[in-house]
């Protein structure tokens, strides 16, 4: 179609004759051509990520999605597909992933823990370092009452003021 003809800058004449898999990046055809016969034989819509290339030979990640459409006995005569961008998400992701990272190793070396609250929810999460530090098994569940456990007697009435005033939204 016209919107693949622009993204990858091959030409119908260009393209008749020729893979479906022209724009496709190498390391990502065998597994796409795999999944692609999969559904041809099954008839099982297909979701995957791989990367095609673009009019000015950048590569970028796509999330393809292609569904059979069927008669009325339930044989396929046409298949739809679209294929999404994701580059800019996965670069994110990527990112937020070598961050996270950062953000263990810094905890880490410096011997701090954090943790999360959120608050309408009630969920709570900790760091690993935050574990370490309290001497709790990783697979127990955070909660408030955990936290309070381990807060020396002395704070213990200012931890749980701060807590109530900000359950309260003060």
């Amino acid at each position: 179609n016209r919107a693949w003809q622009e993204y990858t800058g091959v030409s119908q004449q260009d393209a008749a004759g020729r893979s479906w898999g022209i724009t496709v990046h190498p390391d990502d055809f065998d597994a796409g051509e795999r999944a692609w016969r999969e559904s041809l034989a099954t008839g099982r819509p297909l979701r995957m990520q791989m990367r095609f290339r673009r009019a000015g030979g950048e590569y970028r990640w796509q999330l393809v999605h292609r569904v059979p459409l069927r008669d009325e006995n339930g044989n396929v005569i046409r298949w739809y597909g679209v294929g999404s961008d994701i580059e800019d998400q996965k670069r994110a992701e990527n990112a937020l992933r070598k961050s996270e990272a950062y953000l263990d190793q810094a905890q880490q070396l410096s011997h701090i823990g954090s943790f999360g609250w959120n608050i309408a929810s009630g969920d709570i999460v900790w760091s690993k370092e935050a574990y370490q530090i309290l001497g709790i098994d990783r697979t127990v569940k955070p909660t408030l009452d955990l936290i309070m456990r381990h807060i020396l007697p002395d704070d213990y009435e200012f931890v749980r003021a701060e807590l109530d005033r900000v359950m309260q939204g003060a």
